[in-house]
């Protein structure tokens, strides 16, 4: 199995013979000659020379300038490519990663199989360039071949003629005529070159777009073969992705462990421990006072009130059991109707511009999916409820088609959670911060988190992931 690209599909003649992209197509083909004999010609004899010098370690800047220069050029030339209305070819993904070494870094730039394509994309087209370059020149001086005879023969005369062993192609094609022939062509010598030039016009219209279009289809395809990103690329870039997403997740999820612990010792284990002491303080003075150790069960039974309030509080974002056993659309219900902020779910009916799906948005979504959009929804009411001065907060759920966010930019269904509020703004995605660490548990997910929060208000973010996550 090839470990390039997909292949492109075999262009059509319609592709091929373009009028409209034929201006750009003789622009790129005659211009071409300029870059190839400049950069591409730098690039081969950089790498020619750096390639044996680099024995005695003098050639590593030369080879390395090379390769470097190459990977430029191939970027030039995918450009250039995309401006004559071409398909678009993804290049490669050059590593970017910081080295621990000058070593490191010198072996990654000379190794990398990407930069010694792009050297061997330089050569190929330092050879072909000026054969398609010709050929374009060739046909595009064809068609103004009838304009420029009839400035030879009307308009600038004296400079072809007035010199007596100066002659055109027509007179010199008159003069190998016989006295007979001659007089069969009642036209003349200049007659038969504004025919001669008719005819060049002709085929150099007819055949330009087609020759224009052939030669640039050619070049675009070694490109493709040689500067486009390979299927391992792609497959080393989703491995890189999801190794930083699972880490992501990893650090959030570890952030959020921690946070708990820290509200449990600080909070309720602090509580019961105060419980247990004013508990065992009514028990000893139930027979000598009584009074006083009432007063000390109600305060318990405050504590215990405020404990539970605590850890009500601590549990949001942890799957309750109405998330398991009823769905999401009735769990995040329930916390609406928790929010100490008026709250409204919407739901949708399927048919608005967010493609919001009724009651069963929440059907068949994979445990990791529904708990995080849960977390979500929970986290971002409580922010509301904390810092935005809301007097409203709407829960908008619903289901979508749209780019899962991956390189290749594929289609997928997609969750979307959308929490809007009328209070006053300022909330953004700080580093360390709330909504940065729900953003990195999305992440985990292949999701994204986006905010809008002008001063002034009103707030909305909007949370989206993939359901194959």
């Amino acid at each position: 199995m090839s470990s390039s690209a997909a292949a492109p599909p075999v262009p059509s003649l319609a592709g091929v013979y373009s009028w409209r992209a034929l201006p750009r197509r003789v622009g790129y083909l005659l211009l071409g000659l300029v870059w190839s004999l400049s950069l591409g010609l730098a690039v081969v004899v950089l790498v020619a020379v750096g390639v044996p010098l680099s024995l005695i370690a003098v050639g590593v800047p030369v080879l390395l300038a090379g390769l470097s220069l190459a990977r430029a050029y191939g970027a030039l030339e995918l450009a250039l490519l995309r401006w004559t209305r071409m398909p678009a070819v993804t290049p490669p993904t050059w590593r970017t990663e910081k080295a621990d070494t000058i070593g490191t870094w010198l072996w990654r730039r000379l190794s990398s199989p990407d930069a010694w394509r792009a050297a061997l994309f330089a050569a190929v087209t330092l050879l072909l360039t000026p054969v398609t370059w010709a050929l374009t020149l060739l046909f595009s001086v064809l068609t103004v071949a009838f304009p420029a005879m009839l400035v030879q023969v009307y308009l600038i005369p004296s400079l072809m003629y007035d010199d007596a062993e100066s002659q055109s192609l027509g007179e010199l094609l008159f003069s190998l005529m016989t006295p007979a022939e001659q007089a069969q062509w009642r036209i003349g010598p200049h007659g038969l070159d504004l025919l001669i030039g008719g005819v060049g016009s002709v085929i150099g219209l007819a055949l330009l777009p087609l020759v224009a279009g052939a030669c640039v289809h050619l070049h675009h395809a070694i490109a493709r073969g040689l500067l486009a990103r390979r299927t391992s690329d792609a497959l080393r870039a989703q491995v890189v992705e999801l190794s930083s997403a699972r880490r992501a997740a990893t650090q959030a999820e570890g952030r959020t462990l921690r946070q708990l612990e820290r509200d449990l010792h600080d909070g309720p284990q602090q509580q019961l421990l105060r419980l247990q002491l004013d508990l065992e303080a009514a028990q000893r003075r139930l027979e000598s006072d009584p009074g006083g150790a009432g007063d000390l069960l109600a305060d318990a039974r405050t504590r215990t009130r405020d404990t539970l309030s605590e850890l009500r509080r601590l549990s949001r974002g942890i799957a309750p059991p109405l998330l398991q056993d009823r769905g999401l659309a009735e769990a995040v219900a329930a916390l609406a109707e928790r929010s100490p902020i008026p709250a409204t779910v919407d739901l949708g009916d399927g048919t608005g511009p967010d493609g919001l799906g009724g009651d069963d948005v929440g059907d068949g979504l994979d445990p990791a999916v529904a708990q995080a959009a849960y977390f979500v929804v929970s986290e971002l009411l409580a922010n509301a409820a904390k810092h935005s001065g809301a007097e409203h907060v709407v829960v908008a759920l619903g289901r979508v088609i749209g780019a899962d966010g991956g390189d290749g930019a594929e289609l997928a269904e997609l969750l979307v959670v959308e929490v809007s509020d009328d209070g006053a703004g300022g909330a953004a995605l700080v580093p360390g911060g709330g909504l940065d660490g729900l953003a990195e548990r999305l992440r985990g997910l292949g999701g994204t988190l986006s905010v809008s929060s002008p001063d002034g208000g009103p707030t909305r973010v909007r949370a989206v992931v993939p359901l194959a996550a």
